[in-house]
């Protein structure tokens, strides 16, 4: 047997240990992924992609109302579910960040709700004016109540 086909096995072995090793990692560190908010987030998310896409052009589809409906009952199903990274904090620290928490979703909720209310009168500026509000509110929401 040549000396090439005897390392050919170790060779693989290290490049799938080498690739699955920061994979296992990675998710160790991000397990609250699974959790039942960050679901609802990930609703949230997929359809702010869209209208984030559409702001810049601002040519809004005819299922525009339909994403705000939507992101408007995500956000109000997590605004009842427990944080993961308040969880972990301490005692003395986690109503206050709930109630942070809450604060935000609230703001998020009533520019949903708004921007619904702009699509319907045809207001194109202010519904892409609510998209670049809802950028920020995710920004400080990820920043404060998610692990990097």
């Amino acid at each position: 047997m040549t000396r090439t086909r005897q390392l050919t096995p170790w060779v693989l072995t290290l490049a799938l240990i080498a690739v699955a090793l920061p994979l296992g990692l990675s998710n160790g560190l991000r397990a609250d992924e699974d959790s039942p908010i960050a679901k609802e987030m990930e609703a949230i998310n997929s359809n702010y992609k869209q209208l984030r896409r559409a702001a810049r052009t601002k040519n809004f589809p005819d299922d525009t109302p339909k994403m705000l409906q939507e992101m408007q009952m995500a956000t109000l199903k997590g605004m009842h579910m427990e944080v993961p990274l308040v969880k972990k904090m301490a005692a003395s620290k986690q109503t206050e960040e709930m109630v942070a928490f809450k604060k935000m979703l609230k703001k998020q909720l009533v520019t949903l709700i708004d921007m619904e209310i702009a699509y319907m009168e045809g207001r194109v500026d202010d519904l892409a004016e609510g998209v670049s509000e809802l950028g920020s509110i995710k920004s400080d929401g990820h920043d404060r109540f998610t692990e990097d």
